[in-house]
């Protein structure tokens, strides 16, 4: 048989015709298992949702709470609750258990480690907007933290260089694939099921970013990691900007929510920072700035019925004991447990007829205390 050129031109076409098909039909398979896989991974993320970013906990499922700044929001809306906890990680080793017995209320935690006055708020929003049963919020006010933009998303040397999860406290949906398409998310949510079939039970509130067990306390840790500066004698005072900056703080990250929801109470608080803290403070010339940021902050709050402002900065033994201490700021759990009795009985209440003997035998203290006796041993 003769063949010719013609013919086995024909043949390689409807060969390499035949080939392409091929090819075509194996890329719609690939690419067909490709879209079921991420199908699969964004049904399973969704259906466990180990961040509460779409529904309730599953009642069979033992949740791990581990991760504050993707799980907080989710938390705000989607639990059942009355009554929260927020703050920085001066509220991180409150019970919940203490304060629903205490306030005979079904409440929740939800801190930010690092967080700024902003980024608290707006979870705090969050939670109002979606829970009409709120009638009680327990929040600390960092006052080494009301210098900063009213606008600062997040701050703290543990963030730094941190890529902050904001598809998790957003409305919008499409980004909400850097979650359902999340590799971590997805572990963490076959992580639940495999911490279940354990038979784990699911993280408490009062274990929840607890961290009081993991660390030493007293002076010898304290001391350790502080380095004493140099005293001046020059006293620093507030700047014209650094009051309207401070102003804009308040009235945005703490007084927006008293002030849009007048029927639940807010209990506020300054956080009681050791001895050491003033002694810094001290040594930089400020302690009369930072008391006079605390008297604006305490006059801003006497324009809503709802706010009780506590300084437990006034309990002087409690400051003075570095037993209470990790570092110089960060208070042990049973300052936390106490922190909730004394609100309860209404101890260390400032108020608009007690604020300026308040603050005054405050300036007093802190100005005159005899810091070098600290560093005697």
């Amino acid at each position: 048989m003769t063949y010719y050129k013609s013919d086995i031109l024909i043949s390689n076409k409807n060969q390499s015709r035949e080939n392409a098909i091929q090819y075509k039909k194996y890329n719609q398979i690939w690419l067909s298992c490709f879209l079921m896989g991420l199908f699969l991974i964004m049904l399973i993320v969704v259906y466990l949702d180990p961040c509460f970013h779409y529904h309730s906990p599953l009642k069979k499922i033992s949740y791990l709470l581990n991760d504050e700044r993707y799980q907080n929001n989710g938390i705000v809306r989607n639990f059942e609750y009355n009554a929260l906890i927020t703050g920085t990680s001066m509220t991180e080793n409150f019970k919940t258990s203490e304060m629903d017995d205490v306030f005979q209320v079904n409440s929740i935690k939800v801190a930010f480690a690092g967080g700024s006055n902003k980024e608290i708020n707006d979870n705090l929003m969050v939670a109002l907007e979606n829970n009409s049963d709120i009638q009680m919020v327990l929040r600390c006010l960092d006052i080494g933290s009301i210098l900063e933009d009213k606008d600062a998303p997040f701050h703290g040397i543990a963030d730094q260089g941190y890529n902050y999860p904001y598809f998790m406290n957003d409305s919008n949906l499409f980004n909400d694939v850097f979650y359902v398409l999340n590799k971590d998310m997805l572990i963490k949510g076959l992580d639940n099921i495999r911490y279940t079939r354990r038979g784990g039970v699911k993280t408490s509130f009062d274990e929840y970013c607890y961290w009081n067990d993991y660390y030493q306390f007293g002076a010898d840790a304290i001391l350790e990691l502080y380095q004493r500066g140099e005293r001046t004698e020059i006293i620093r005072e507030l700047t014209t900007e650094e009051r309207r900056v401070i102003l804009g703080n308040i009235n945005q990250n703490m007084m927006a929510a008293p002030q849009n929801y007048p029927n639940v109470d807010f209990y506020f608080f300054y956080s009681p920072y050791s001895i050491v803290w003033w002694d810094n403070i001290k040594n930089c010339g400020m302690v009369d700035f930072y008391i006079e940021i605390m008297e604006m902050l305490a006059k801003e709050s006497f324009k809503y019925d709802n706010i009780k402002l506590f300084d437990f900065c006034s309990n002087y033994e409690m400051v003075c004991n570095l037993n209470n201490y990790k570092d110089y700021v960060h208070y042990s759990a049973e300052i936390n447990s106490k922190i909730l009795d004394w609100m309860e009985e209404e101890k260390y209440l400032v108020t608009e007829g007690n604020y300026k003997r308040h603050f005054g035998e405050l300036r007093q203290f802190y100005q005159n205390y005899n810091y070098d006796k600290i560093f005697d041993n």
